[in-house]
């Protein structure tokens, strides 16, 4: 009983309540003397169970019962000794089948008294029936609830030693005949249609059933290195971030995601030099993530490169500098120095002036004879 008070609540967020609700009606037959419990037990082979429920809009095409208790708006059920309602006691099963247009074709009722005490009578209804003519009833019994429990999740207090029973169990058409109707009409229903282009997905991605005058929704994811451009469609819609909401469905229609080329991430590397030359380029410059830029130093006379710093990183040769690949904003500084003097170097006597060395020596020898002679 806990599994089924705990999935009622998840089930409730799927199957959720509309403004359009189908009425069901159920009928077993008399109870038959070869199961009922003598003693105690309250029930007679002349009672029978009879009730009725709404239900929101279920899901269509359901071939196995799935449990659907979040989707009752209203039930009552007489087991013959107790009129079960939201009043008196709690529903802890309510599984369906449906067809093609959401009709419930079989379905399963289980429910119990609550909340009960210690010493006091409870009773439970366990209904299950189907189109098909299969019908089983059983209603249990305890006189004074040996063993009341509480459910943690919901607080209800039920009794878990139901132990008399009593019942019917039919597998014929004609004995079903007139027992099991529906009333109300199945809400018209219409399809919409998504599709991707190349560069992303969406989702879902397969054609959603929509009732009419209700939204669809999708979500576009871009692959890396692309972006969502438009979605169109013969919906129309809304679009807030990658999420797409259509308008209110009123015939079959289709929701296209279109995706583009995203640009490249650029970055600004900004030059700037230092007293004594320039950088080139001297502007600042977008580079694309993970590329790399050239920049030129040409020193002024008299000046040489001293070093070239800055955020970006890279490496100087000769006087080009190129920066390391580029993943955020940066900057190339460019620093000059005073180039130093060049040292004087001898060089040897052109022939010109060897010539008037020689002449020189010349004239130096005459001289000394002369004056030899004059003494």
């Amino acid at each position: 009983m806990r599994k089924f008070l705990a999935i009622w609540a998840a089930w409730g967020m799927f199957f959720a309540p509309s403004t359009w609700a189908a009425a069901y009606t159920f009928t077993s037959a008399n109870y038959s003397s070869g199961q009922i419990t003598v003693g105690s037990n309250p029930y007679t082979t002349a009672m029978q169970t009879i009730g009725s429920f709404t239900v929101g809009a279920l899901p269509a095409n359901q071939s196995t019962q799935s449990d659907a208790i979040g989707s009752l708006q209203t039930w009552s059920v007489n087991d013959g000794v107790t009129t079960h309602t939201p009043a008196n006691s709690i529903p802890t099963l309510f599984s369906v089948s449906t067809d093609a247009s959401g009709t419930i074709t079989g379905f399963t009722l289980n429910v119990t008294t609550s909340p009960v005490t210690a010493g006091q009578p409870a009773y439970a209804a366990f209904i299950s029936m189907a189109a098909n003519g299969y019908r089983n009833v059983t209603v249990q019994y305890d006189s004074s609830c040996s063993a009341p429990a509480t459910d943690t999740s919901t607080g209800k207090t039920f009794c878990n030693s139901l132990i008399y029973t009593g019942g019917d169990t039919v597998a014929t058409a004609a004995a079903l005949a007139g027992s099991f109707s529906t009333g109300g009409t199945a809400p018209t229903t219409y399809v919409v249609t998504p599709s991707a282009g190349t560069g992303g997905t969406i989702s879902p991605s397969t054609p959603q059933t929509v009732n009419s005058g209700a939204t669809a929704t999708f979500t576009m994811t871009p692959v890396s290195g692309y972006q969502l451009a438009s979605v169109s469609g013969t919906c129309g819609g809304a679009l807030s971030g990658n999420t797409y909401t259509t308008q209110a469905v009123t015939a079959n229609c289709t929701v296209i995601a279109t995706f583009s080329v995203a640009p490249p991430t650029t970055y600004t590397v900004t030059p700037n030099a230092g007293p004594g030359g320039t950088i080139s380029p001297n502007t600042p410059l977008a580079v694309n993530s993970g590329a790399t830029t050239i920049f030129t130093l040409t020193p002024n006379p008299g000046y040489q490169v001293a070093s070239v710093g800055g955020t970006c990183g890279g490496t100087l040769s000769g006087n080009a500098y190129t920066t390391n690949a580029i993943t955020a904003n940066c900057t190339v500084s460019a620093a000059f120095s005073v180039a130093s003097a060049p040292a004087p170097t001898a060089s040897a006597p052109t022939l010109g002036q060897w010539g008037l060395i020689l002449l020189l020596s010349g004239m130096c020898a005459a001289v000394v004879r002369h004056g030899r002679r004059a003494r």
